[in-house]
């Protein structure tokens, strides 16, 4: 999921729109379900609903960042979530 909207899947080319674009101070998050294989992302709490299904296998967080300028924060946990899901 790109800040334009797009989403990617292994490749250059986006493969849909998806989400809306993102900027400074959105909070984006991604869903895994290890049970049903779906893919999901969230931004300021929204569910974007499924990006992919049946995606099992493992999985390694990444993020890409064009330039220098960008910061990015991630949590896995070690601070309360700004958004919870269930």
């Amino acid at each position: 999921y790109e800040s334009t909207g797009r989403l990617y899947h292994g490749d250059i080319t986006p493969i849909s729109e998806y989400g809306g674009i993102f900027s400074t101070g959105d909070i984006i998050g991604c869903l895994w379900s290890k049970k049903s294989g779906a893919i999901s992302f969230t931004k300021n709490g929204i569910n974007l609903g499924p990006a992919f299904h049946n995606a099992p296998g493992r999985y390694y967080p990444a993020v890409w960042i064009k330039n220098d300028r960008y910061k990015v924060s991630i949590n896995f946990g070690q601070e309360p979530f700004v958004f919870n899901f269930s």
